[in-house]
């Protein structure tokens, strides 16, 4: 509950902050439109006690039924259009807060821990519907002005009609259940949901269907969609009967409670106790005081629906508020001049108690290549992760020049870095564009990107496509180029190469997709360039690479096995001591003997 109402403010302000204007003048439509409608019906009372004599007032009364009418018919088609313009503008302005917190998170941790990504995948399929929740704020006010009015010109005509304020509530208790037992059903959705979409997105794309035919995946896919689709579809199913049978029990007991009440007038006016105008007033209000019951026990259950999309809404903005690392202001140095220290640094990825990496100490000096060896899975990329903070350390800390990496705001690091990875991004931009994204200050220069193209060795896949740097790449736009996995590679290397002397250049498996000679003389050429960086800024380049051709030429290798730093020293140096280093490097020399 105490969750529920800190998310109220949020709910309630979210359509003024977006749509002020639109928000205010549909709200007061809305309003006036509640009161209206039965006023004009308390005009037809008027009307029928005037022309059977117990009244005088009837043409007077016929004018105000007859403006009242005409009034509110007028005001619902606009006050509809209003309130379905701000739903757009508030849609709109939500759906853009939910990427810039998504977007802005310096951190990973949302992207890779499963109940995050659960409740990121919820709100992104919520996330139009929370533009039309946001002006629920006005129908639900303008629903209790209605029944307001409604009651009060009820139970003037007789205080019987007072009981059905708690037939009413009756009705809006049933609905929040419902609304309850839908919104468990929802939560128990997601997880399959989120992996239907994950399997359906594999089905789709172009890259897995090699794969998937060789194998013949295709059924076994399908299978698996469908089985926890029908998972989804059956929590859904639940929770819409459960919900549906307690809201109906509600709705009959308060429908044969407000008839009984008319029942009882009709005697009381056959008696001459109500007018005959009391009797036509209660009988007309009949549609209204079950569409007010009914519009209430719809609003408690679109709140209650609100309140757990919203709830999400907050848990983001505050996420991303506890996530922003506010108090990291140290702007990145222009120059290492010492380099980057581990100190005791242990990590455990949020969500588990699993360490995987463990009181590592390592002092990478300032103006050094440094490669990363060890099996899969002993912890080389997690250390690359930490080196751009990606994470902070669970414990221990990363120093760069003596000051905490903590302490350094991530957008001004990350500005000083530059990186290729294995699992790069095929960008279906521009091959400009694909190359540019590396440095978006330099993304329109040329001569800079061809330059980066010289250094990823990607000179040649830009050359052959139909228009050079302004090919369209991929297969979801007409007129486009698709390139292989190796070409995509050396375009993504490029990426990497295109920001001058970076402070830390982190290259983790980024030539997987290209033969070891081809790796090999990329790296060649590479190192005669990060040399030339490195006596100009101090800049680091950090390898992660299974090869060892490659791994020689670093000046530092460090091997970790298992979490642990084990190793550090020179090719030559770790031959020679015959440890982990010497028995992988055997392994690998076997191979090509």
């Amino acid at each position: 509950m105490r969750d529920q109402l800190r998310t109220v403010p949020l709910w309630f302000s979210t359509a003024f902050r977006a749509a002020p204007l639109h928000s205010t003048l549909s709200l007061l439509l809305w309003c006036v439109r509640a009161v209206l409608a039965p006023i004009s019906t308390y005009g037809v009372k008027l009307v029928v006690d005037g022309v059977s004599g117990a009244g005088q007032e009837a043409i007077r009364s016929g004018v105000l039924l007859l403006v009242g009418a005409s009034t509110v018919m007028l005001m619902t088609s606009f006050a509809g259009y209003l309130r379905d313009a701000t739903a757009d503008r508030v849609e709109r302005a939500v759906v853009a807060d939910i990427l810039r917190l998504t977007t802005q998170v310096p951190g990973i941790e949302h992207h890779e821990r499963p109940d995050v990504a659960d409740r990121l995948s919820q709100l992104r399929d919520d996330a139009r519907e929370l533009g039309y929740f946001a002006v629920l704020l006005i129908d639900l006010l303008s629903t209790v002005v209605n029944v307001v009015v409604v009651l009060v010109l009820l139970t003037e005509v007789h205080p019987v009609f007072g009981v059905l304020v708690v037939l009413a509530f009756g009705q809006v208790w049933t609905a929040g259940v419902s609304t309850r037992w839908r919104q468990e059903a929802a939560e128990r959705m997601q997880p399959h949901n989120r992996l239907v979409r994950q399997l359906m997105a594999v089905a789709k794309d172009p890259r897995q269907a090699v794969e998937l035919r060789v194998f013949g995946l295709g059924g076994t896919l399908l299978d698996r969609i469908g089985e926890h689709a029908r998972m989804a579809a059956w929590h859904e199913r639940r929770g819409l009967l459960r919900g549906m049978l307690i809201r109906s029990v509600g709705r009959i007991v308060f429908r044969l409670g407000y008839l009984a009440a008319v029942v009882y007038l009709i005697v009381q006016a056959r008696r001459g106790a109500v007018s005959v105008g009391d009797l036509a007033l209660v009988v007309l209000l009949a549609p209204q005081v079950d569409g007010a019951a009914s519009q209430a026990g719809e609003s408690v259950t679109y709140v209650g629906q609100a309140l757990r999309q919203f709830g999400v809404y907050r848990w983001l903005r505050d996420y991303a508020r506890d996530h922003a690392w506010e108090d990291s202001v140290e702007v990145a140095p222009e120059r290492l001049r010492q380099g980057i220290e581990l100190r005791g640094v242990s990590f455990s990825y949020p969500g588990t108690d699993e360490r995987v990496l463990e009181a590592v100490d390592l002092m990478i000096p300032a103006g050094t290549s440094v490669a990363l060896v060890g099996a899969n899975g002993a912890g080389k990329s997690t250390l690359v992760k930490l080196l751009s903070r990606m994470y902070d350390p669970t414990e221990g800390e990363i120093l760069v020049d003596g000051v905490p990496l903590s302490a350094v705001d991530p957008v001004s690091w990350r500005r000083r870095l530059s990186a290729g990875y294995q699992d790069f991004v095929r960008y279906e931009f521009t091959a400009r564009e694909v190359v540019g994204v590396g440095d978006l200050p330099r993304a329109g220069d040329d001569d800079a990107i061809r330059s980066a193209l010289v250094r990823g060795e990607a000179e040649a896949v830009v050359a052959q496509l139909p228009a050079g740097l302004d090919t369209q790449l991929g297969t979801q736009f007409s007129d486009s180029a698709e390139l292989s996995g190796g070409q995509w590679q050396r375009l993504a290397l490029a990426r990497a190469f295109l920001r001058e002397r970076p402070l830390l250049l982190l290259l983790d498996e980024p030539t997987a997709a290209l033969d070891p000679e081809a790796e090999h003389a990329l790296y060649e050429r590479f190192a005669e360039a990060s040399k030339e960086t490195a006596a100009r800024t101090g800049g680091i380049t950090v390898l992660v690479s299974h090869r060892f051709s490659t791994v020689r030429m670093a000046d530092l290798i460090v091997v970790i096995d298992d979490g642990r730093l084990v190793e550090t020293g020179t090719h030559r140096d770790l031959l020679a001591a015959g440890g982990r280093y010497a028995d992988l490097f055997e392994v690998q020399a076997r191979a090509y003997r």
